[in-house]
């Protein structure tokens, strides 16, 4: 896989979790969605760099707002960008453990 390829995967990722963050709050496959997009991440690319990719989803919730949690950027900055970097980097390093490393 070259950078290239890696960074359109970042950038189709950022385009999931942006609709993701609009989801409805009762949508029942949510919470497994946002799981399994931050995990696949770092499967696929297993790149350590996309480890800071989900630091881009608060970004995206700025403009949103939630009901019960204040501004969607908060809670998207603890519940989504934290959990998301560890999620991302079990991805990277099951991808390594495999031995399926990166190509240059």
């Amino acid at each position: 896989m070259t950078k290239v390829t890696a960074v359109a995967i970042v950038a189709v990722y950022a385009a999931f979790m942006t609709a993701w963050i609009y989801l409805e709050d009762d949508f029942p496959l949510r919470i497994p969605l946002g799981i399994l997009a931050h995990f696949s991440l770092g499967l696929v690319t297993g790149r350590p760099w996309v480890i800071a990719a989900p630091a881009l989803v608060p970004l995206l919730a700025i403009p949103t707002e939630t009901e019960d949690a204040g501004a969607g950027w908060a809670f998207a900055l603890v519940i989504v960008a934290i959990p998301g970097a560890i999620l991302v980097a079990l991805g990277v390093a099951l991808r390594r453990w495999l031995g399926a490393t990166p190509r240059k």
